[in-house]
């Protein structure tokens, strides 16, 4: 998969976060990972899914993820 498509998929799973509808923007953002691992937006996305949920511990390890990456948000930075 290529990165204009990984980027695409990643737009969608933010509007799917911003809407609340978990669900979908989870199963998109899985889909993310398996392809780039590493993705630090896709996990701290993943991350404030999981917090949301009340699955702290899978939320901290995926920001702490996210924040090992050079491109993480400013906002991963503040676990």
């Amino acid at each position: 998969m290529n990165i204009s498509k990984i980027n695409r998929l990643l737009s969608l799973a933010e509007n799917y976060f911003y809407s609340n509808n978990y669900y979908l923007s989870e199963e998109i953002l899985k889909k993310i990972l398996k392809l780039s691992p590493t993705h630090s937006k896709a996990n701290e996305l993943l991350a404030y899914i999981y917090g949301n949920k009340g699955d702290l511990d899978s939320s901290y390890q995926l920001l702490e993820l996210s924040c090992s990456e050079k491109d993480c948000s400013p906002e991963a930075l503040y676990i």
